[in-house]
């Protein structure tokens, strides 16, 4: 028995450098650090990982192919072994994620190639990934909290979803949870209806255009 723990997030969320942290509060003999993205050498990672019987295995996953919108064939490897699963959806903005990325120096992203992974994180993966592997799903406001504060509340949310003595203490980390899900969403609602609105006026534009040359 152990913890899985997966971090997931657009690229700048923070999944590495929280990951880092996780793994020096958790103790770095006790714990492994799994690259879900990287699919070249998931399966001997994976096999690594479960063999070894790290106390802890996190996650890091943005995309991850399959290991997002098919999760049930590798996290049941977690489920058999008695693990304790959370998955950790690391909230910050765009223009956070933006900043942390564009200078970076390895895989650099310009502002095109973060929008695109940013859009393509919350409009097409934020939700399947959970509800697929049939796992409890936090969601933590990164962008205004120390890495070191994120880390351990994630250690205490963790600990508490195996814990059966504390259910009140655990439904508020789940209320706090809900809070960050109704405001994000929100937020691609808003997008998405000044994404609706820029096309619609850049249709009408070219209508008129097409009309005027027409005359």
């Amino acid at each position: 028995m152990g913890y899985l723990i997966i971090l997931r997030g657009p690229p700048g969320s923070g999944k590495t450098t929280i990951s880092r942290c996780l793994k020096n509060l958790l103790g770095d003999d006790k714990t492994y650090v799994l690259n879900l993205d990287d699919i070249a050498t998931f399966e001997d990672n994976l096999k690594e990982a479960l063999d070894r019987n790290y106390q802890y295995v996190i996650g890091e996953m943005n995309y991850g192919n399959s290991h997002s919108e098919e999760p049930e064939g590798w996290i049941r490897n977690f489920k058999m072994k008695g693990s304790t699963i959370l998955s950790v959806i690391l909230h910050s903005s765009f223009n956070y994620c933006f900043e942390k990325t564009k200078n970076r120096s390895t895989n650099p992203l310009s502002e095109d190639e973060m929008r695109f992974e940013y859009d393509k994180f919350y409009h097409s993966l934020l939700t399947i990934f959970a509800y697929k592997a049939k796992i409890k799903e936090i969601c933590i406001d990164c962008e205004h909290k120390q890495t070191t504060q994120i880390a351990k509340e994630i250690v205490e949310a963790i600990h508490e979803l195996k814990s059966i003595s504390s259910p009140q203490r655990y439904s508020n980390i789940e209320l706090e949870s809900l809070r960050v899900r109704i405001n994000l969403y929100k937020q691609i609602k808003e997008q998405l209806l000044s994404q609706m609105k820029l096309y619609h006026t850049q249709r009408k534009a070219e209508l008129v255009k097409l009309i005027s040359e027409s005359i």
